[in-house]
């Protein structure tokens, strides 16, 4: 006769192998913070990254200066995520 114990124990559990995936990079949000921080990474000054972007300086100073999510114009929004992209790789 056999124990509902001792059938149990006669299962083993294996779990899959694991598997290295590369993180997808996190998502570039515009804040001021983030701005500033890419800028900062990619070692551009305010003027230079204006160009890389397509905006004025004057416009990369309020975006730093700004608090909580920025209202950014499509095609700027677009450039930042490129160069934030290029900055992870």
């Amino acid at each position: 006769m056999h124990s509902a114990m001792s059938s149990a124990s006669t299962y083993k559990t294996t779990t899959a192998p694991h598997r290295r995936s590369t993180p997808k990079p996190k998502e570039f949000t515009p804040t001021a913070a983030n701005i500033q921080a890419l800028r900062e990474a990619l070692s551009l000054s305010k003027a230079a990254f204006a160009r890389e972007v397509g905006v004025s300086p004057a416009s990369i100073n309020n975006w730093e200066k700004k608090t909580g999510t920025l209202n950014i114009h499509p095609d700027s929004l677009k450039k930042l995520k490129r160069l934030y992209e290029s900055k992870e790789q």
